[in-house]
């Protein structure tokens, strides 16, 4: 299998150097270790940094038809089904849906409005 020294003293050469190597491997994976932990915060304070410029979520959004201005869909602030959409108040929303707009039938804002 491995062609090692027959002898004792050079078989605790080969011991000696093994052990050595071990303890740097031991300071490389701790090294290593650190290394990531450092990255890993530095992304989840990148992230939180972003987040302070990102504007907040509208309550409420209208589905545009595609290249016009005529209102499609209106959808609750945080749903993920809309298209092309722009943010709109409580009122418009409202107003959109008993005018005849479709309200989205996955997040139901015609529900929560009370329409």
């Amino acid at each position: 299998m491995f062609d090692l020294p027959p002898d004792l003293d050079r078989l605790r050469v080969l011991e000696h150097q093994l052990q050595i190597w071990a303890g740097h491997v031991r300071q490389a994976i701790v090294a290593a270790e650190k290394r990531e932990a450092a990255e890993s915060a530095a992304r989840t304070r990148a992230a939180a940094n972003l987040d302070r410029f990102r504007p907040p979520a509208a309550d409420w959004t209208v589905e545009w038809i595609l290249g016009t201005q005529q209102p499609l869909t209106i959808h609750v602030g945080d749903c993920h089904m809309p298209g092309h959409t722009g943010p709109i108040s409580r009122e418009e929303a409202r107003r959109l849906i008993t005018g005849g707009v479709e309200a989205c039938q996955f997040c139901r804002p015609d529900t929560v409005l009370g329409v």
